[in-house]
This record gives C-alpha cells, sequence and structure tokens, in this order.
C-alpha cells in the first residue's frame, strides 16, 4: 500500500509562484525580526496572489466622474 500526502486539498490551487534562495533568505529575517509565522508556502501563496492581481486593470476616476 502506497499513500501520498500533499500539502493542498482538492480546493487549494497550487501557486505557480516559486520561491527563490533570495526570497528565502528575506523571508527568514521577517520572521525573524517580526516575530511573523509564515511559512515558505504561505509567502509563495500571498507572491502568487500579488502578482496575479497586479495585471489587472485600475480604472482612475476623478472627483468630477466619481460625484456626477
Amino acid at each position: 500500500m502506497c499513500v501520498l500526502q500533499t500539502a493542498f486539498g482538492m480546493d487549494q490551487e497550487i501557486p505557480e509562484y516559486d520561491m527563490d534562495s533570495e526570497d528565502e533568505q528575506w523571508l527568514n529575517r521577517q520572521v525573524k525580526h517580526l516575530k511573523m509565522d509564515v511559512s515558505s508556502l504561505k509567502f509563495e501563496s500571498m507572491m502568487d496572489r500579488l502578482e496575479k492581481g497586479s495585471g489587472q486593470m485600475v480604472q482612475i476616476f476623478t472627483y468630477k466622474d466619481a460625484v456626477y
């Protein structure tokens, strides 16, 4: 019998972002300095969402446009 465990559930999306050594060093410093509890997987998920969200179109309205 073979058992395979993954870090992702059926409803979770695997992040496309791949953490490199520079990211890992930065995250380790932040975790130590700010006493954050962020895993590598959580960091990759956050960066993936940030990258995907940054490509969305942003509309800028002036006050005049918003009022009328």
